[in-house]
């Protein structure tokens, strides 16, 4: 397992490897200019993926009566690659197109570049979250986007995937630092911000997005990937998400095909309390 953490102290951000016994194996600090909101990270089989970008935390700024979080543009973004037992000297800085990424899907090796996917978003409103209107809204609403960076010519090369307003991004887990084909997320309500009325797949061979949305008064939070048993391809299994319907006041589990997700759900079932709209989700089988 890997891991980090962030901090307002420097040097920011900790790195460790925990081997298959539980036992930390390997630690660095990860050197950066400021203290920042790095919410995720990403690897592929051979490194480690750092995301230094402008979401910057400040105790002072908040005991001043500001945000403690607060989106600062001039400070650019930039990707970190490390040796997954590399050190802080280790690690290579590429700078980015400057923006937002909160959560990451996959990355991988491919020859010599390092693939990374995410959604991400030409600005963020923190402060304002559950707040947001207007165009103000839709910029901060990430898509799904792909870097491709050049380890050999140090040439990096950015696109939008997808132009459907997403995050929360998700794949099978059992492909995880490995090249896949599809990735999943929830799908943003382009009117309301934080607030999820679908999911939706990305097909990276087609380049096709498909939707399945939950309807009218009807909002979700994470679906996360179950494999079927036996399953045979990537995308043999289900996407899991609680939904809440507003106007009957009425909580829910659906579970819908991945290899048809706009079929519609396959099985839904009633919740005998209302599940709070929240974050992440897990699935682990019996």
């Amino acid at each position: 397992m890997i891991a980090y953490g962030y901090s307002f102290q420097a040097p920011f951000v900790s790195y460790s490897v925990i081997n298959q016994h539980s036992d930390l194996v390997h630690t660095s600090p990860i050197t950066i200019p400021r203290s920042i909101f790095m919410h995720d990270f990403a690897a592929t089989e051979k490194y480690t993926l750092f995301l230094d970008f402008p979401i910057t935390l400040d105790v002072g700024r908040a005991i001043a009566g500001g945000p403690a979080v607060e989106f600062e543009p001039q400070y650019g973004s930039r990707i970190g690659i490390m040796p997954r037992y590399g050190c802080d000297e280790d690690v290579r800085w590429f700078d980015v197109e400057t923006g937002v990424v909160i959560h990451t899907a996959n990355a991988w090796d491919d020859g010599d570049e390092v693939v990374l996917q995410a959604s991400r978003s030409n600005t963020a409103d923190i402060a304002g979250a559950g707040t947001s209107e207007g165009n103000n809204l839709q910029e901060s609403q990430g898509r799904l986007y792909e870097w491709r960076i050049n380890l050999v010519t140090g040439d990096v090369s950015e696109r939008a995937l997808s132009g459907t307003p997403c995050d929360f991004t998700r794949i099978n887990d059992d492909y995880a630092c490995h090249k896949t084909r599809y990735v999943y997320a929830s799908v943003f309500n382009t009117e309301r911000a934080f607030t999820f009325d679908g999911v939706m797949k990305y097909d990276n061979e087609s380049g096709v997005t498909s939707e399945c949305l939950y309807g009218l008064n009807r909002h979700g939070g994470e679906a996360v990937f179950a494999p079927k048993i036996g399953s045979v391809s990537e995308d043999d299994g289900y996407l899991v998400c609680f939904i809440h319907d507003e106007a009957e006041n009425q909580s829910e589990c659906q579970i819908i095909d991945a290899q048809d997700i706009t079929a519609g759900p396959v099985a839904t079932i009633n919740m005998p309390f209302r599940v709070p709209y929240g974050f992440h989700a897990g699935w682990v089988g019996a």
